[in-house]
């Protein structure tokens, strides 16, 4: 999950950096209620509000996935050498891509439906 929020000037995506943030209450604990934040793309400085950043996908998925298909291809050699067929080789990494992918998903869910300041949000 990354998190982004928009520059005023040329509406491009400015990416807040935010390692191991789940939720924005953590993000105002860790930036604070209101912060800077520079557009890479102009240049254009903004104070934006915790509630104006929002969650998206990121390559978490994508990179797992490739690990994963990489490790079923490394099992069912190893099962072969053993003279093993194994169906196992490729339900672990099913597994694996699903229960991340899912994460991911309710993570990104989570974070755009819950609100630090919603009366904020009420006075637009």
């Amino acid at each position: 999950m990354k998190l982004v929020t928009s520059c005023t000037d040329c509406k491009n995506q400015i990416k807040i950096p935010a390692f191991m943030i789940s939720d924005r209450i953590e993000l105002a604990r860790k930036q604070g209620k209101e912060f800077e934040v520079r557009c890479m793309n102009c240049g254009q400085r903004k104070v934006t509000h915790v509630d104006d950043v929002k969650a998206t996908k990121d390559l978490t998925i994508p990179l797992i996935s490739i690990v994963s298909i990489l490790l079923a291809v490394f099992l069912t050699i190893w099962f072969w050498n053993w003279g093993f067929i194994s169906t196992a080789s490729f339900i672990i990494p099913l597994l694996l891509i699903s229960t991340t992918s899912k994460n991911e998903r309710t993570k990104i869910s989570l974070f755009n439906q819950m609100y630090y300041d919603s009366g904020r949000l009420i006075k637009k």
